[in-house]
């Protein structure tokens, strides 16, 4: 990615939990009726929340979607870009990192949840790639993505005229 593109929230100072609650009560207004937090492990007995899983029914369509916020990988872009980091740097990149990822989560789902309030967006067009399995523990897009890639899945109504 480019450097000239400023990354929104970067320097956030809204709390991860303030975030998280906020996500909660969004999903929760938008007709949510099941929203379960999944928890990792930082390898050092640290546990920090994931994403969540939630649930949306829509006429007689029930479906579970999982939604994660992917701290690490945040932390590892905004790491990359420091030209010459110290060890202290890692750390205060981390806890930036994980402000500012679930900030702009947060700010993705009220934006998503907005535009399907107004009728541009059906739930689950906004959601399709975070439809999840809880037998398989996969999503859509972790399907699409193992199981031979978007092109097959775009590709199978095709027709050949």
């Amino acid at each position: 990615m480019s450097k000239q593109f400023k990354i929104k929230n970067y320097t956030s100072s809204v709390s991860v939990s303030k975030s998280i609650s906020e996500i909660e009560e969004l999903l929760s207004q938008a007709g949510a009726d099941m929203i379960v937090k999944q928890y990792g492990d930082d390898g050092q007995g640290n546990r920090f929340v994931m994403g969540f899983t939630f649930t949306i029914k829509d006429g007689e369509l029930h479906q579970m979607f999982r939604l994660p916020a992917n701290t690490r990988e945040f932390a590892a872009s905004l790491l990359a870009e420091k030209k010459r980091p110290r060890k202290s740097t890692a750390a205060k990149v981390n806890e930036q990192a994980e402000r500012t990822a679930w900030k702009v989560l947060k700010e993705w789902v009220q934006i998503q949840l907005t535009l399907i309030r107004v009728h541009q967006v059906h739930p689950f067009q906004v959601f399709m790639g975070y439809l999840y399995d809880p037998k398989t523990k996969n999503t859509l897009f972790d399907i699409a993505q193992r199981d031979g890639g978007f092109q097959k899945l775009l590709s199978a109504g095709k027709s050949d005229t």
